[in-house]
């Protein structure tokens, strides 16, 4: 694949939801160049030709691998703009309908957020509000920073559909505020034009604030019984899902705890967590990762968030990381991010 990532097995829900988008992405494809859309999807492992004429054969697909390959300037600039204008709540299937029958628009986004794993395991995010301003936020795992531009547009025309739809698209587009942490790209005109703002690029995350009463609306939509079963089927999927990716979550978090300039240690993580280190080991070989991976990862995405602020030298990102040689930390840096500090920070700087 163009990413170099292995695709990750879909759970059925997932699948459900990827047929759906691929119904909608092979639609808007009707009037687009045959050679270079068949490429992109060729560089994503896909048959174009094959998948408009049998798109019930569809495989497992990594959408944002492929939304990139569209997106580039030889093919469909902007085609994840399009795309995610495209959506309907309901391809979401039963959690379309969750949040469709939620009392409020703030429990809509509650549940969008409580089950955000079920539709995608490639960035955190988290809700909170700040001087009667409610901001949806995203962060893009670090093992998906190349995707990072089609992530961020998911997650930005994501919340603005379940916003129009619940409270209808005559809302004023003024009050709504978006930041995304991508540089600025060249349909940026377009993508003010749906936003119905000036977003702000090459920020340190992806946000969409919302003014605060806006989410105390009744919505007419609501209904009691509907949300309380499809709730309840929501967390039955996700419990599917195991306990793995918890886990992995824990241990970050943990991670993030430990002071500036200090490397977490194993041991350490294994006792504040009750289990043997042995045990710890053993469990996130079974999600798939290790303590070295997750620690990495970690250290990565607050290195990309430190630069990215502008505020200190590189030096002094190797330093709070805990990195004793300069050298140790740009060769790390630039196996994640394809870029070494200097080349990420210049390229930030060209963003803003």
């Amino acid at each position: 694949m163009a990413t170099g990532r292995e695709t990750r097995p879909l759970h059925d829900f997932e699948r459900h939801i990827a047929a759906r988008y691929l119904e909608r992405i092979l639609d808007l494809l009707r009037h687009e160049p045959l050679d270079a859309v068949r490429r992109a999807f060729a560089n994503t492992g896909l048959d174009f030709d094959a998948l408009r004429r049998h798109p019930e054969t569809a495989p497992d697909y990594d959408l944002y691998a492929l939304l990139h390959e569209l997106n580039r300037d030889d093919c469909c600039p902007g085609f994840s703009l399009r795309f995610g204008m495209a959506r309907d709540l309901l391809d979401l299937g039963v959690l379309g309908y969750t949040v469709l029958s939620s009392p409020d628009l703030g429990m809509a986004l509650q549940l969008l957020v409580k089950y955000h794993r079920l539709t995608s395991q490639v960035s955190d995010v988290a809700i909170s509000n700040v001087d009667e301003r409610t901001i949806v936020r995203q962060r893009v795992k670090p093992d998906y920073a190349s995707l990072r531009l089609e992530i961020d547009e998911d997650h930005v025309t994501g919340i603005l559909l379940v916003v129009r739809t619940l409270l209808g698209a005559d809302q004023s587009s003024d009050a709504i505020q978006v930041e995304f942490s991508h540089k600025r790209p060249c349909y940026s005109h377009d993508l003010s034009e749906y936003l119905g703002c000036e977003p702000e690029f090459g920020k340190a995350e992806t946000r969409v604030s919302l003014p605060t009463d806006w989410l105390r609306r009744h919505l007419q939509t609501a209904d009691d019984t509907v949300e309380e079963v499809c709730g309840l089927q929501c967390d039955a999927l996700v419990q599917q899902l195991g306990p793995a990716n918890e886990l992995v979550d824990r241990v970050r978090r943990r991670i993030l705890a430990v002071p500036p300039n200090r490397s977490p240690q194993l041991d350490e993580v294994a006792a504040s967590l009750m289990m043997s280190t042995r045990t710890l080991e053993r469990r996130l070989q079974g999600a798939g990762t290790s303590f070295r991976q997750i620690d990495n990862d970690v250290r990565m995405q607050l290195a990309g968030e430190y630069l990215r602020t502008g505020y200190l030298s590189i030096k002094e990102v190797a330093y709070l990381l805990g990195y004793s040689q300069p050298g140790t930390f740009y060769r790390a840096f630039k196996n994640w991010y394809g870029l070494t500090p200097g080349e990420y920070q210049r390229t930030l700087s060209g963003a803003r």
